[in-house]
């Protein structure tokens, strides 16, 4: 997921979104088993990616699936990046 959000970074290709590469991995992961399933990093690395690709709304939809995740997960927790991110997107 880290490899996606960093050639994220780097895109000028608007035709391209490696943004939406690190939310099917991060889907990926949250069908999985429970102790195999995303861990905190994972789903900040895809809202952090979404809000640099300027897909706001997108990575504020990962944020609310990031807390309802939270409420069930006491190894997972929201740190405020996740929130600064969709913020200075929007």
């Amino acid at each position: 997921m880290n490899a996606w959000y960093l050639c994220e970074q780097n895109n000028t290709d608007p035709s391209t979104s490696y943004a939406e590469k690190t939310e099917q991995i991060l889907d990926f992961l949250c069908k999985r088993d429970v102790s195999e399933g995303p861990d905190e990093m994972s789903f900040s690395i895809c809202i952090h990616a979404l809000a640099r690709s300027n897909q706001s709304q997108r990575a504020e939809e990962i944020l609310r699936r990031k807390e309802e995740f939270v409420k069930k997960h006491s190894d997972v927790e929201i740190v405020s990046t996740d929130y600064n991110h969709i913020i200075s997107s929007w």
